[in-house]
């Protein structure tokens, strides 16, 4: 018995990049769908605001991510 959350489809991007930049993110978290879009966006910023949002409830929740002046694949 597995107990993973079922993947969810979330809309994420960047805050200040609008959401015509936005990534369809199947995660079964919101916090997993940050992680995903964090691997796939290419900008340079030391902070970020990472807005997603539930594609069936519509609830959005914005993410402030720091580096720390840590190098990121």
């Amino acid at each position: 018995m597995s107990t993973q959350a079922e993947p969810r489809t979330f809309t994420v991007h960047a805050a200040h990049e609008g959401r015509a930049r936005r990534l369809h993110v199947e995660s079964p978290t919101p916090e997993a769908a940050v992680m995903a879009f964090l691997e796939c966006w290419n900008g340079e910023a030391d902070e970020l605001a990472v807005v997603v949002a539930d594609a069936e409830t519509g609830a959005e929740h914005c993410y402030h991510v720091e580096w720390g002046g840590e190098a990121r694949a």
